[in-house]
């Protein structure tokens, strides 16, 4: 947990530095997000030879949106499968989803 700030839940996950670990942590995170609200997942950074590929798991929870970032965002995107914009960078992926949060979110 970070801040709550207009309703909306922050958290810095930023042990997830594993597929497994990123997993885990949303899987831990979905009860928190009820009814429309919905979970603004950060994902990207640089590659550290991940498999991407079992992100894909979450490309059926509708709940969950993703903003890739990072050297490696738009190749984590397609690795993934997942749905979701691709950034430079951190500060820009965060601006953009400052646009669509409503209370009841996470990030």
């Amino acid at each position: 947990f970070v801040i709550k700030k207009n309703d909306v839940v922050f958290i810095n996950d930023s042990k997830a530095t594993t597929i497994q670990g990123v997993i885990a942590a949303v899987n831990s995170c979905l009860e928190l997000v009820k009814g429309t609200s919905q979970m603004h997942l950060l994902v990207g950074g640089r590659d550290k030879n991940l498999p991407w590929e079992e992100l894909s798991q979450l490309k059926d929870v509708s709940s969950i949106v993703v903003y890739f970032f990072g050297e490696y965002g738009a190749q984590a995107r397609e690795r993934s499968r997942l749905e979701g914009h691709s950034y430079s960078g951190l500060s820009s992926a965060l601006k953009s989803l400052e646009m669509g949060l409503k209370p009841g979110d996470l990030v």
